[in-house]
């Protein structure tokens, strides 16, 4: 039988094969069915990778898009608080504003300097004999500035940390304490008044407020006041406008804690309102008047909740104190040495040392209402063992 050339064998032809036309006919149907079948499969495969392609788009558009747009809003969010932790750091360190007008209203504008000068001069001279002192002022001292009375018979400026020194006892004489320390004030160019506040620690270490009235290169002081007849420390005094101020403090009694009270100035005598517990376990808290809410801004570690930076806003009507929600700073433990409140011209930066890793962080705090919230936390100094930060 002669071989039929197909698919199978090739379409291979024998000797015997005859070449007629039904005989390329088969063939040549056979090859064109498989061509057909071919572009068809061909056709088919273009047409499901078009498919694919589509719906892998829609599925890119409808997943990753979001992915993306997101992790751009995030990068715009960072570079912005980036920017706007720059500011301040460049406030600090460029000094652009003095970090001692940290109570200062309006800051930016220098008082007189032969007005602070001769208000400074008259106010611890150790010299005793009633009410005029004098003092060397270390360094330049802005309106509203903290002020510290020091043992070697000077006043610096000093953060609002509430840190300061003590004055020898014949720096005392005159304004009727037996033994001051741990002394905060302030002048006020405004009404040319310097606000002081200290511990008598002569006196069972109460709390006491003086106030003294610079006229003609001489200050006039007015009569001592017993603010909290309890031992007390960590003390912080900011101006919070013309003849007003906050004071915090840490009570050491039976209702011990911490505390904030107002307090406004008429003449040279002081009234304060009531004092509003702020934290029940820790020993200092920390504040510093926002530049754009005219509200404060407090910190404090908390001992009883692992040490946490904690912070909250102080509005002050008059003499009455009212606190807002406390905000977590930090989860991680902090030394209440190391906490800083700081205001800027138009920023409150809050800072603090872990106290796990030593590092010292910074974030910029924001008022809003009774509220107030931080930006992006920074470490600005990696494992400092020492709580010390310089504001």
């Amino acid at each position: 039988m002669p071989q039929t050339p197909n698919r199978d064998n090739g379409y291979a032809v024998g000797v015997d094969t005859p070449l007629n036309p039904p005989t390329w006919n088969s063939v040549l149907g056979d090859v064109h069915t498989r061509l057909n079948d071919a572009e068809a499969a061909i056709a088919s495969y273009d047409s499901t990778i078009d498919e694919l392609r589509l719906l892998g788009l829609e599925s890119f558009n409808e997943t990753i898009t979001p992915l993306i747009e997101g992790a751009q809003e995030s990068v715009e969010t960072i570079q912005a608080a980036l920017a706007e932790a720059e500011d301040v750091i460049n406030e600090l360190v460029q000094g652009q504003l003095p970090a001692t007008a940290i109570t200062y209203e309006g800051a930016g504008e220098f008082a007189s300097l032969e007005n602070v000068q001769q208000a400074i001069d008259a106010l611890i001279s150790g010299s005793g004999g009633g009410g005029e002192f004098s003092a060397t002022a270390m360094g330049a001292v802005l309106q509203g500035a903290p002020l510290a009375l020091n043992a070697n018979g000077t006043v610096s400026a000093v953060s609002s940390s509430g840190a300061a020194g003590t004055t020898s006892s014949s720096a005392t004489a005159g304004i009727g304490a037996s033994s001051i320390s741990d002394a905060v004030g302030f002048y006020d160019a405004s009404t040319n008044k310097i606000v002081v506040a200290f511990r008598d620690s002569g006196d069972g270490g109460f709390l006491k407020m003086i106030v003294g009235t610079y006229a003609a290169g001489t200050i006039t002081w007015g009569s001592l006041a017993t603010i909290v007849s309890a031992s007390t420390i960590g003390f912080t005094l900011v101006r919070t406008g013309a003849d007003a101020f906050a004071l915090a403090y840490y009570r050491a009694d039976a209702v011990a804690g911490q505390y904030v009270l107002a307090g406004t100035i008429s003449g040279t005598t002081v009234t304060v309102g009531s004092p509003v517990l702020a934290s029940s376990s820790s020993l200092a808290t920390k504040m510093a008047l926002d530049p754009t809410s005219s509200r404060l801004v407090i910190a404090y570690s908390d001992p009883s909740d692992g040490s946490k930076a904690k912070a909250r806003v102080a509005t002050i009507s008059g003499t009455t104190v009212t606190l807002g929600a406390e905000l977590v700073v930090d989860a991680g433990a902090c030394n209440n040495e190391s906490l800083r409140v700081v205001a800027l011209a138009t920023k409150i930066i809050i800072i603090w040392r872990v106290t796990e890793s030593t590092d010292h962080k910074m974030a910029v705090a924001t008022v809003s209402g009774t509220s107030v919230s931080i930006g992006a936390i920074f470490t600005h100094a990696i494992a400092m063992a020492s709580n010390n930060i310089a504001t």
